[in-house]
């Protein structure tokens, strides 16, 4: 508002100054011809020519203030007077703005006369009442049309910006409406192809992300709770039976055999539990050190050959020396152990395990292949899924994690883990881990 009334005070009066200019100028030549009428004629012609003007005021002033003639054949009047003794001791000529009777006029004041005896005063005016009343017509219509464009400009204005805003709005609303019960809600936004597109595509993005997050943790805890709630009702029931009669000592050395076992079981399982929240946590490898890989395999080999006795399966090695890498080793080890303890688990007694170690160009290879009834190509890729047994797996022990942290063990490393299967002949499990730069 304050800048339409500094633009419109500006164009009232550098119009009003553009027409008043103007008329000075009119001014001017009809003055400058009156000049030469009067000093060729002595006012006798002038008089004449004056009259022959309608509009304009033309005054002649005597040394003493009388009016020697006039275009209006006005012989007194105040105003002229208070003009005359206002101004007749000026040398040049001035233009002023002033009143005669009720016409508002633009004068100019010509001094004539070298000397006191000689001296008149010539007073050339225009009236300037219809230029002064066209120029506020003119100010009230420019501030008129101003002030409609201003009005439709602030409601245009205000339409592009809620429309431009909208999707901003919609977008911050939905973020405060949203809950685990609606987070699979998609934004339904406009294909502008500008950067609010791209915003609610990623929020979209970000909403499917989080839903499969929950869905992944709310289907953890229903299997971890699951899973420890089998044991935990056999354990009760079974101490419920034995202490709902006297027992002999044998059979209380049973149940407490029993017992312990299902509580192994069950730590197995809660350490299972906390290795996958160690891999999920921000700080998996926040310590991390360099260590001898082959030394590890070695290790590991041992372990294997021990658990292999039982079944009578032979181990065998292939294992490259002085291979290093950087990582927890401690974890590194128990994704290995859990590979070689699913492949002894799994295969027939009298069978072999090859477990391999090699370098391939900038990777480390690692293999674990056993002979066995192996893995249906539909099971494949869930394989890794936690709590996941397959068909002929559904009898044997163990939480279902095993091969669910080496995986997400061996991915925090910078690893990927590949398996490959022929039913009832072969299965191998390839880890691939980057070698360390020397």
């Amino acid at each position: 508002m304050i800048g339409m009334i500094i633009v419109l005070s500006c164009f009232y009066y550098l119009t009003r100054f553009t027409l008043l200019t103007q008329t000075d100028k009119e001014i001017s030549v009809h003055s400058q011809e009156i000049v030469r009428i009067i000093d060729r004629d002595d006012f006798g012609l002038g008089s004449a020519v004056f009259q022959n003007n309608p509009g304009m005021l033309v005054v002649v002033y005597d040394k003493d203030g009388a009016i020697v003639t006039t275009t209006q054949g006005i012989k007194t009047n105040k105003q002229l007077e208070s003009i005359y003794f206002k101004f007749n001791n000026i040398k040049e000529s001035t233009f002023i703005d002033d009143k005669i009777g009720k016409t508002q006029m633009r004068l100019k004041l010509i001094p004539l006369g070298k000397s006191l005896d000689d001296r008149r005063l010539v007073v050339v005016g225009h009236p300037v009442d219809n230029i002064q009343h066209s120029l506020n017509d003119l100010t009230l219509k420019v501030f008129i049309l101003m002030l409609i464009i201003g009005i439709s400009g602030f409601f245009f204005s205000l339409f592009i910006a809620r429309r431009v805003i909208y999707p901003v709005t919609n977008l911050s609303s939905r973020i405060k409406q949203l809950s685990l019960h609606n987070i699979k809600e998609l934004i339904i936004f406009p294909r502008t192809g500008d950067e609010l597109e791209e915003l609610a595509n990623s929020f979209n993005s970000l909403m499917i992300r989080l839903s499969h997050s929950f869905e992944r943790e709310r289907q953890f805890i229903g299997d971890v709770a699951h899973e420890l709630k089998t044991p935990l009702t056999t354990l009760k029931n079974t101490i419920e039976v034995t202490l709902s009669s006297k027992r002999d000592i044998d059979h209380y050395k049973s149940v407490l055999v029993n017992t312990l076992s299902e509580i192994n079981n069950l730590s197995g399982t809660v350490n299972d539990v906390l290795d996958l929240a160690w891999v999920e946590s921000g700080e998996a490898l926040s310590k991390i050190d360099e260590f001898n890989l082959s030394e590890l395999l070695k290790e590991l080999d041992e372990v294997s050959r021990n658990l292999a006795q039982e079944k009578n399966i032979r181990v065998i090695e292939d294992i490259k020396p002085n291979i290093k890498i950087r990582g927890n080793r401690q974890k590194l080890f128990r994704a290995l152990f859990n590979i070689v303890e699913n492949a002894i688990k799994y295969s027939p007694p009298k069978s072999r395990i090859a477990l391999t170690l090699e370098v391939e160009k900038k990777n480390i290879h690692i293999e674990v292949s056993n002979t066995g009834p192996g893995i249906s190509q539909s099971e494949l890729p869930k394989i890794f899924n936690r709590f996941y047994r397959g068909s002929t797996q559904s009898q044997s022990l163990g939480s279902g994690l095993g091969l669910s942290i080496a995986k997400s063990i061996i991915e925090v490393h910078g690893g990927q883990v590949i398996v490959t299967s022929i039913p009832n002949k072969i299965t191998t499990c390839k880890i691939i881990l980057p070698v360390v730069s020397s």
